[in-house]
């Protein structure tokens, strides 16, 4: 994204196929680095599915 920015070639779809990307990941619970590191993760397994059940 910064680098479309900078470069002059941003657009509002590439924004928005970023955003949809990140959300889609993150629905997926692929994407965890926002926020809890990785290495908690390893520590206590089951965190991540506790983290990602709608309860």
């Amino acid at each position: 994204m910064i680098t479309c920015a900078l470069t002059g070639t941003a657009s509002i779809i590439t924004f928005e196929i970023y955003v949809i990307y990140i959300d889609f990941m993150n629905n997926m619970g692929h994407c965890n680095f926002e926020l809890v590191p990785n290495r908690l993760f390893e520590w206590i397994p089951p965190l991540k599915y506790l983290m990602y059940t709608p309860s």
